[in-house]
């Protein structure tokens, strides 16, 4: 419609093909018959086309019209000039679901300031259903919208409580009239437009004024609830929107406003029906069109379209286009004048998909055009160039109609049940656009030629005496006849492929509907296809591999099909990330780490986790405390969430304190102070130090020597640590030199001497204690004037090298010093005297091997006066060792046998005997003579080694013979068990040799008072002999002579019936002189050594060895003596006594003997004669003639032979005279 001119200057009606052509002006209006028609013309239920005209008609205020979609037909159904029905219609009529036509009036009314109405199609039940009043709102705008449950609704621009437009609603009946909403300055007024119903039943509007005062969008329930304001406009964004919106596709709300945006010409603006995600598409500017003033409308590709009022290249406005989601913006068209400017509605979406609209001016003409466009921008075309006889200046839309010539049905043929080629005869079918079977429509038309006949091809179906309707450009025209076919066809099913989610607990499950992709049959509705499936649920195992499912489509008349799809399976459920706080602690580096699972509390997924992250994980002295770490968990199929625990970073590691022992000396003030650096031997902490302090840091002469500082580090962190430096506060130096003896034998006194002085100045230091060690002795001396220390110390150590030790300890003035040398400690004289058997016999004359008891006392020198070596410092003769080494007659090595020392007297350290026993051999020799040399080592060394050899013979025995018995008093009993004085020591023994050796017994008691009071008797036991030698008389000895030695027990027998064992393995040694009868004058020895070589019982000890005591009481008996030469080496010389007719009446010795490289020769004759002395081998060989001469009697002739040339073993030297020859046996040691 237009607005104004055409032929009578009020407007027209026209309708035109899609093509342009037929443009055709249905209706030129008048004053009349109305004028100024307002809003868009609908269709009704009877297909004619309904309108109204804001002025004109009878009453001058505007009429309600209908007319035939041919123009014919034109007839006015009301006139407004009432004040009581309305005047001034405004807006569109709108087709209630009564079939019923609503509308509004801008003006009259009980009120005058409008009303709502209602007429039937045919013109009739005209009614006034409202009468809209001040407080209810006033002036309404738009059109009136059905919704959702029938009733009415629209908007005034004005009135209500705050006179700024109200929202409002009614029934169809009239009833039930109620404001909805009273628009106020915060929330709106001045709506624009005309409501929209959403897709959620919501009504949803825009005002023109707002709180900014640029309009809002609303939303309002359709009983009034839930007004709430979507946006209010901010100029920025937009301002005085004037259309509807629109609802997308995608069920957002889209739309325009008039001004504002960046370059206030207008935006493109959508916005979601909840109010959330407002979002400008477009900020139009001059260039690309601006204010634009009616609807976007939807294209058939989805995309929006819509027209601007100005702007562009032209400045006439333009034609654009824009995706939903604001991308692709273009302008499709650039409108000149010459082909219509300042368009003011919408666009219109025709059935061949182009769109077609009215500009109000422009054209050829310079009255408007109506124009064509495709939605991609070409084919643009001007349909129509309007001009005054047309009518002018159009400002609705376009509505489209078909056909002119209702078409006359006579009959349809059916198809086969699978469908096919449909028939439909009858006339003026040419203009049959759609033929409706069942409300299914088929538009792909064959017409013949003559229009009596349209082919139409049918799906497949199974319905009969389905209704037929057929549509053309005539209207609507229903059969009085029915199609039918039977169904036999399976359902086409057609499946998509779907993509589900995972919940929270890993599973997801899926309905058929949702695999369904517009499964159809054809005849079936779709919502009536029942739907199955073989799978519905799914886990986190399906993620990662689309799963196949199979949908079964079945018909209602039991035809069925399956098709297949894919569902993938995502988790797109984040994990549930939960973090704890925890503390850690910097390590002695000042280092910390974390990792995730330590501040994980139980983070989970239902499809599992696959790592934990943070974001970080390493600490430093810089993070001590509260650092906010992020917990990143990721599940397996790469879902995110995190969470924010506090690491609490603390620094409980103490520093490292670490002291230096520093020496000071003190000032001549007697003071000295430090700082704590000085004791600071390098300490450390990570996060560094703070500070140093010390407990002591002045001295004085009372802290002379070492003093304990303690140093205490604080850190940077309150952490503290100590550590204790020794301060050695000194004082002067000294200096001590040692100047006596170095050397000294064990056991004697050594003197020592040592001078001090001071070490600066070099003067003596006087009263100073000066202590001297030797080993591990040790004696002290103060210092005279002169400095010097003397002392003396019995050594007490074992031989060999030591050092001597003088040092002086420091005091409150001086310092400590020292000196050391060299100290040998030399080993200490001993005498050795044999004591042993000087002869022994074999075990029988058969026998070549006898036992030969070897024994012999050992003295430290201070026991032995008047000896050369002799000092008065006595030693522990037990640190002696003693060996007996045996030679040969002819002076070859046979053996050594060690043997254990043991003391006389344990009071008595000085004294010491031995006992060993030795197996000879004599081989085949009747008699054999050997050498034993005592050999002293340990702490002592042989004071005169002529003392210290013997010669022993052993010879087979004869038919030998000792017996006796008797007791005997001692009073210089020796030994462990030595006798008391004068006390009866008693004794009895019978010994011989046979030819498997010596036989018998001895038994001897010994009394003696211990330390516990009691007299003690203990009984001496001997029943096996080793050996047994008797002497026979000589001149030089004129009594028969003879020893035994065996082994021996000892008892304590003080208690008869319980003896005590006191010794076993004890060595026994009878030696005797048998002086013949009746025993008075007997003498006897008895010597017992331990089986340690301890002497044990000595009946008359001489300290040396036992001697023989005279018998008190008894007899002994000694039988079968045999003719023996013995040799015995005395103390001074060696004499040899030869068993002859006449005894020797001289004297022949040598000194000392043994020997090593000198020994001195000398005799005494009984006679005045000549003399030589010449020494031999004991080959016999001549080894030097040492003298020759006269001698006088009775005269000391001694003469020094050098042996320096001769080789150690025995000699023989002879002295010659005319009255015989004499032998002398020497020994020169090795």
């Amino acid at each position: 419609m237009t607005s104004i001119r055409s032929e009578k200057d009020g407007g027209s009606v026209f309708s035109l093909t899609e093509n342009g052509s037929d443009f055709l002006v249905h209706k030129s209006f008048e004053s009349l018959l109305g004028s100024n028609p307002t809003g868009n013309l609908i269709e009704g239920s009877d297909g004619r086309f309904y309108g109204l005209t804001g002025k004109g008609g009878t009453g001058g205020r505007g009429t309600i019209f209908v007319q035939d979609p041919d123009g014919s037909n034109n007839i006015i159904l009301h006139q407004f000039g009432n004040y009581a029905e309305g005047l001034d219609p405004t807006g569109s009529l709108t087709l209630g679901s009564d079939g019923k036509l609503y509308g509004m009036t801008s003006n009259g009314g009980a009120s005058r300031v409008g009303t709502t109405f209602t007429i039937a199609q045919d013109g009739t039940n005209f009614s006034v259903l409202s009468s809209f009043v001040m407080s209810d709102g006033v002036n309404p705008v738009g059109s009136l919208t059905v919704g959702n449950d029938g009733k009415l609704y629209g908007m005034t621009s004005s009135g209500g409580i705050s006179r700024m437009g109200t929202i409002f609603t009614i029934a169809q009946d009239g009833s039930g009239f109620s404001v909805l909403k009273h628009f106020s300055r915060s929330d709106g007024n001045n709506p624009r437009g005309s409501l929209t119903v959403g897709n959620d039943g919501k009504l949803y509007g825009m005002t023109e004024e707002g709180t900014y005062g640029y309009g809002t969008i609303f939303t309002i329930a359709q009983d009034g609830s839930g007004f709430s304001v979507l946006k209010n406009f901010s100029l920025s964004d937009g301002a005085r929107p004037q259309g509807s919106l629109t609802v997308g596709s995608d069920g957002k709300l889209y739309g325009m406003t008039y001004e504002g945006g960046t370059n206030n010409r207008g935006t493109i603006f959508t916005i979601a029906q909840n109010g959330s995600n407002f979002s400008i598409l477009r900020h139009l500017k001059d260039s690309e069109g601006s204010r634009p003033q009616g609807s976007l409308t939807v294209g058939s590709d989805g995309k929006l379209y819509g027209m601007t009022s100005s702007g562009g290249s032209n400045y006439a406005g333009t034609i654009f286009t824009i995706a939903q989601d604001g991308s692709g913006f273009s302008v499709l068209r650039q409108l000149k004048y010459s082909e219509g400017s300042s368009p003011q509605g919408s666009l219109t979406l025709g059935s061949d998909g182009k769109f077609y609209g009215m500009t109000s001016g422009g054209g050829t003409n310079e009255w408007g055009t109506i124009f064509t466009i495709a939605q991609d921008g070409g084919g643009f075309s001007v349909l129509r160039h309007l001009n005054v006889s047309d009518g002018a200046q159009p400002n609705g839309s376009l509505t489209f109609v078909s056909g002119s010539k209702a078409p006359v049905l006579s009959g349809i043929s059916n198809a086969s049940a699978a469908g096919g080629t449909v028939v439909l005869t009858g006339t003026s079918l040419g203009g049959v656009s759609e033929i409706r079977i069942n409300g299914i429509s088929y538009s792909n038309l064959t017409v013949n030629a003559t229009g009596t006949e349209i082919q139409f091809v049918v799906e497949a179906g199974c319905e009969n005496d389905l209704p037929i309707t057929v549509i053309s450009s005539t209207g609507t025209i229903v059969a009085d006849f029915t199609f039918s076919y039977n169904d036999n066809v399976q359902p086409t099913v057609v499946t998509q492929n779907i993509t589900v989610q995972l919940d929270a607990n890993g599973a997801a499950t899926i309905t058929a509907s949702q695999i369904n992709n517009g499964s159809t049959d054809n005849c079936t509705a779709a919502e009536s296809l029942q739907l199955s499936l073989d799978k519905k649920s799914f886990s986190c195992s399906n993620v990662g591999t689309p799963v196949t499912v199979n949908l079964t489509v079945t018909d209602a008349n039991g035809n069925s099909n399956s098709n297949t799809a894919t569902v993938t399976v995502e988790d797109n459920v984040a994990p549930v990330a939960v973090a704890k706080a925890i503390t850690v602690q910097l390590d002695a580096a000042g280092n910390a780490s974390i990792t995730a699972s330590d501040i994980d509390n139980g983070s989970s997924d239902a499809c599992d986790i696959q790592s934990l992250a943070i974001n970080k994980s390493s600490f430093t002295c810089a993070e001590v405390g509260a650092n906010t770490v992020t917990l990143t968990v990721t599940d397996n199929n790469g879902n995110v969430s995190t969470a924010e625990a506090t690491v609490t970073v603390e620094d409980n590691v103490a520093p490292v304190a670490k002291c230096q022992n520093i020496e000071v000396y003190l000032s001549h003030l007697g003071t000295v102070s430090i700082n704590p650096i000085d004791v600071d031997g390098g300490s450390t902490d990570a996060c560094g130090i703070k500070s140093r302090a010390i407990s002591l840091s002045k001295f004085t002469a009372s802290n002379v020597g070492a003093n304990t500082v303690v140093l205490t580090i604080t850190d940077n962190n309150s952490n503290t640590a100590s550590c204790q430096a020794t301060v050695t506060v000194k004082n002067r130096p000294t200096e001590l030199v040692y100047t006596l003896e170095f050397n000294k034998q064990y056991s004697d006194q050594v003197s020592l001497k040592a001078r001090l002085t001071d070490k600066l100045t070099g003067n003596p230091l006087a009263d100073k204690t000066i202590s001297f060690t030797i080993g591990s002795q040790a004696v002290s001396a103060t210092t005279d004037a002169n400095g010097d220390a003397l002392a003396t110390l019995k050594i007490s150590q074992a031989p060999g090298s030591y050092t001597v030790l003088s040092a002086f300890a420091e005091d409150a003035i001086y310092q400590a010093s020292s000196d050391r040398d060299d100290f040998i400690i030399k080993r200490e004289d001993a005498k050795a005297t044999y004591t042993g058997a000087l002869f022994a016999s074999t075990a029988g004359v058969k026998s070549s091997l006898a036992t030969v008891t070897l024994a012999a006392t050992v003295q430290d020198i201070t026991a032995v006066a008047g000896d050369l070596a002799y000092d008065v410092f006595a030693g522990d003769i037990k640190n002696a060792t003693l060996k007996f080494k045996i030679k040969t007659s002819t002076g070859g090595y046979l053996t050594t046998i060690p043997a254990t020392l043991g003391y006389v007297n344990s009071a008595d350290k000085k004294t010491a005997v031995a006992t060993a026993s030795w197996t000879a051999n004599i081989g085949s020799a009747d008699s054999e003579s050997y050498t034993v040399e005592l050999v002293i080592d340990g702490y002592y060394k042989r004071s005169n080694s002529s003392d210290d050899y013997e010669v022993v013979t052993v010879s087979k025995p004869l038919n030998d013979l000792v017996t006796g018995g008797g007791f005997i008093k001692p009073s210089r009993s020796a030994g462990e068990k030595a006798s008391d004085a004068g006390r009866k020591n008693n004794f009895g023994f019978n010994i011989k040799n046979s030819k498997s050796g010596p036989k018998g017994n001895i038994n001897a008691i010994v009394r003696r008072t211990e330390a516990d009071g009691i007299l003690h008797v203990y009984q001496i036991k001997g029943n096996v002999m080793s050996s047994l030698a008797i002497q026979a008389a000589t001149a030089a000895s004129p009594y028969p002579r003879a020893v035994f030695n065996g082994k021996a027990s000892i008892q304590d027998i003080t208690n008869p019936d319980f003896p005590i064992s006191v010794d076993g393995n004890a060595t026994l040694q009878v030696n005797m002189t048998d002086k013949g009868e009746p025993g008075s004058a007997d003498m006897i020895a008895i010597t017992v050594w331990n089986k340690n070589g301890g002497l044990w019982y000595s009946s008359d000890w001489n300290g040396t060895r036992t001697e023989e005591l005279t018998l008190v009481g008894g007899n002994l008996v000694i039988k079968g003596a045999a003719t023996t030469t013995t040799m015995k080496i005395t103390d001074t010389q060696v004499e040899e006594e030869v068993v002859a007719s006449e005894p020797l009446a001289i004297k022949f010795y040598n000194y000392p003997n043994v020997f090593s490289d000198r020994t001195t020769i000398a005799f005494v004759l009984d006679k005045d004669e000549q003399y030589s002395v010449e020494v031999y081998d004991l080959n016999g060989k001549l080894v030097k003639k040492l003298v020759s001469g006269t001698a006088e009697a009775g005269v000391l002739n001694e003469y020094e032979l050098d042996a320096s040339e001769m080789t150690g073993g025995m000699f023989v030297t002879r002295l010659v005279t005319p009255s015989g020859i004499y032998n002398l046996r020497m020994i020169k040691a090795h």
